[in-house]
């Protein structure tokens, strides 16, 4: 994904989130080679803290590296968030998010696709 359409689908998603009372920030410096790995998204409603990594494909499939994910992981572990992995499909407008277990998972990356949307988790809905 672009920076800018990256850019792009993080302020929605933010904006979505706030419209239904969510705090929802984006990271601004999160792909830019910050020091730490920093999540796209932190978003929180009621009690519940995440940490979201969003990622936009044009195919039928997103992938999270998996240092990115270890990343992710660890640092909702030092803010007891919960880590989620949001993707957008093209030609859906709806986001979709996944707890880091339900990806499938080789030694480089985890993934996700378009035929797993039914049991995907949904925020700010």
């Amino acid at each position: 994904m672009s920076m800018q359409k990256g850019a792009r689908y993080e302020r929605e998603l933010v904006n979505n989130l706030r419209e239904d009372d969510w705090f929802a920030m984006r990271l601004a410096a999160s792909g830019a080679g910050a020091d730490a790995e920093l999540p796209d998204i932190i978003g929180a409603n009621e009690g519940s803290i995440y940490v979201i990594e969003l990622k936009f494909t044009s195919s039928n499939r997103i992938s999270v590296k998996r240092d990115k994910l270890q990343g992710l992981k660890w640092l909702a572990s030092q803010m007891g968030a919960t880590p989620l992995i949001a993707a957008r499909f093209s030609g859906d407008t709806s986001f979709y998010f996944y707890p880091p277990g339900f990806c499938k998972q080789n030694e480089k990356s985890v993934t996700v696709g378009k035929d797993d949307r039914e049991r995907a988790m949904r925020l700010g809905e």
